[in-house]
């Protein structure tokens, strides 16, 4: 019985590295070559995690293979958690952190490039 549970759970993942595998062969297939894009992080009140979010939005864009800009949104942050996270923004090289208003006029100025 224990050898049946076995082999099911290795065939499921065997099944899963398969479909993935599929599906970043279509991706890498399908995927236009000068895409931009951009991972968006909404920040909102008082994080004394700043730092642990850099890191996770940085492993995120590799995960997603081909996130190459992160862009960190202002939705009401406090004073402390906005000065950090431009701190951080800064030496880690993000997009400084906008405000909503700022997006449009953002994002514009990026396509240009």
């Amino acid at each position: 019985m224990l050898r049946i549970i076995v082999w099911a759970v290795i065939g499921l993942l065997a099944l899963y590295g398969c479909t993935e595998g599929l599906c970043r062969l279509t991706r890498a297939m399908w995927m236009p070559r000068n895409l931009r894009r951009i991972l968006v992080v909404p920040l909102t009140g008082h994080k004394e995690n700043m730092e642990q979010i850099m890191h996770m939005t940085t492993s995120r864009m590799l995960i997603d293979q081909g996130a190459s800009e992160v862009m960190l949104i202002d939705v009401g942050l406090d004073e402390f958690s906005r000065r950090l996270a431009e701190e951080l923004s800064k030496r880690s090289g993000y997009c400084p952190v906008h405000k909503p208003e700022e997006l449009e006029t953002t994002l514009l100025q990026l396509d240009e490039k």
